[in-house]
Protein backbone atom coordinates (compact mmCIF):
# COMPACT_ATOMS: atom_id res chain seq x y z
CA UNK A 1 0.00 0.00 0.00
CA UNK A 2 1.38 3.23 -0.98
CA UNK A 3 1.78 6.20 1.54
CA UNK A 4 1.55 9.78 1.04
CA UNK A 5 3.11 12.40 3.66
CA UNK A 6 3.03 15.96 3.86
CA UNK A 7 4.59 17.90 6.40
CA UNK A 8 3.88 21.34 6.78
CA UNK A 9 5.14 24.30 8.64
CA UNK A 10 2.61 26.57 9.61
CA UNK A 11 4.65 28.71 12.20
CA UNK A 12 7.83 28.64 13.76
CA UNK A 13 9.21 31.01 16.79
CA UNK A 14 11.32 34.04 15.45
CA UNK A 15 15.27 34.19 15.74
CA UNK A 16 16.40 37.37 16.17
CA UNK A 17 18.34 39.24 13.31
CA UNK A 18 17.15 35.71 10.80
CA UNK A 19 16.76 36.81 7.16
CA UNK A 20 15.61 33.38 6.01
CA UNK A 21 15.09 29.88 7.56
CA UNK A 22 15.30 26.60 6.01
CA UNK A 23 13.54 23.52 6.42
CA UNK A 24 14.91 19.83 5.75
CA UNK A 25 13.68 16.35 6.02
CA UNK A 26 15.23 13.44 6.38
CA UNK A 27 13.98 10.14 5.17
CA UNK A 28 14.37 6.55 7.09
CA UNK A 29 16.39 5.58 4.31
CA UNK A 30 19.08 8.18 4.44
CA UNK A 31 19.32 10.91 2.50
CA UNK A 32 17.68 14.52 3.11
CA UNK A 33 15.26 17.22 0.93
CA UNK A 34 15.98 21.03 2.08
CA UNK A 35 13.55 23.48 1.50
CA UNK A 36 13.15 27.20 1.69
CA UNK A 37 8.91 27.09 1.25
CA UNK A 38 8.07 25.43 4.88
CA UNK A 39 6.21 22.78 2.58
CA UNK A 40 7.65 18.98 2.37
CA UNK A 41 5.01 16.48 0.45
CA UNK A 42 6.08 12.93 -0.88
CA UNK A 43 3.40 11.01 -2.54
CA UNK A 44 5.27 7.53 -2.21
CA UNK A 45 7.10 7.57 1.34
CA UNK A 46 9.05 5.04 2.71
CA UNK A 47 7.51 3.89 5.89
CA UNK A 48 8.78 4.53 9.12
CA UNK A 49 10.27 7.83 10.73
CA UNK A 50 11.17 11.26 9.14
CA UNK A 51 13.24 13.57 11.03
CA UNK A 52 12.53 17.62 10.15
CA UNK A 53 14.87 20.49 10.91
CA UNK A 54 14.06 23.85 10.67
CA UNK A 55 17.02 26.48 11.27
CA UNK A 56 17.21 30.35 11.04
CA UNK A 57 19.90 32.03 8.72
CA UNK A 58 21.26 35.09 9.37
CA UNK A 59 23.35 36.73 6.11
CA UNK A 60 26.33 38.82 7.34
CA UNK A 61 27.69 38.87 3.84
CA UNK A 62 28.28 37.45 0.91
CA UNK A 63 29.07 33.65 1.28
CA UNK A 64 28.77 34.12 5.18
CA UNK A 65 25.26 33.11 6.37
CA UNK A 66 25.24 32.10 10.73
CA UNK A 67 23.11 28.89 10.79
CA UNK A 68 20.90 28.99 14.55
CA UNK A 69 20.15 25.85 16.07
CA UNK A 70 17.72 23.71 14.68
CA UNK A 71 13.97 22.94 15.95
CA UNK A 72 14.02 19.23 15.36
CA UNK A 73 10.74 17.02 15.16
CA UNK A 74 9.87 13.61 13.77
CA UNK A 75 6.85 12.15 11.78
CA UNK A 76 5.73 8.63 11.80
CA UNK A 77 4.79 7.25 8.57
Amino acid sequence: MARSLSIVVVSYGTVPRATSYDFTVANPGGGNTKTTAGTFTKPNATQGTWTYQIHGLYQVSTGNVWIGQPFTGTVVC
